[in-house]
């Protein structure tokens, strides 16, 4: 499912995405899933769920090499993907003691996921 996600996401952003069917003839593709229409699926597809990722901190606020926390838990592999791909939207800044910028250090991530009614 996550794939086909993102294959939907991938063709949103191009103007005109063509293709050929099985037979050889052109394909032009008239309209692709929006970003509603790609949630309303996910919330239909993906049970609710509270997971938590360990991750390590990195330059320009990301996060990095996250997996869901082995001290937890353990969600189904597709949630788990998910939750891992949500990560890439994340920004944080970790600091020491002095107030010093610091990259490398663990992070605990919660992700909760209801569905909206």
């Amino acid at each position: 499912m996550i794939l086909a996600v993102a294959g939907a996401i991938l063709m949103q952003g191009a103007s005109t995405v063509t293709n050929t069917d099985s037979a050889g003839n052109h394909v032009d593709w008239i309209a692709v899933p929006k970003a509603q229409g790609i949630a309303e699926c996910m919330r239909s597809t993906i049970p609710a769920f509270d997971l938590v990722l360990l991750c390590r901190t990195a330059a320009g606020d990301r996060l990095e090499g996250c997996l869901p926390d082995p001290d937890r838990p353990q969600p189904q592999a597709n949630v788990a993907k998910f939750a891992v791909c949500t990560a890439k939207g994340y920004r944080v800044r970790a600091t020491d003691q002095s107030g010093k910028r610091v990259t490398g250090t663990d992070v605990r991530v919660p992700i909760h996921l209801r569905s909206a009614p």
